[in-house]
């Protein structure tokens, strides 16, 4: 059972994933958009790498728009 639940989120997955980007942040929201415009411009492809952003709880709410990052 552990193992279908593995595989199972392994699926969802691209086949081309090699590396996973979290950032945490509290209230900072221009330093977050500058590292996603940094990470866009690296030489690794895009669908090699994922990034998640964590927001703990910054008031108001870390929210940019992110339509502007590549």
């Amino acid at each position: 059972m552990k193992n279908e639940r593995l595989n199972e989120s392994s699926a969802a997955l691209p086949a081309t994933l090699q590396l996973s980007v979290i950032v945490p942040t509290h209230g900072r929201p221009e330093s977050v958009a500058r590292l996603l415009w940094m990470l866009a411009e690296q030489t690794l492809p895009a669908d090699a790498f994922e990034v998640i952003v964590v927001d703990d709880g910054s008031q108001p709410a870390l929210a940019f728009d992110l339509t502007s990052v590549p």
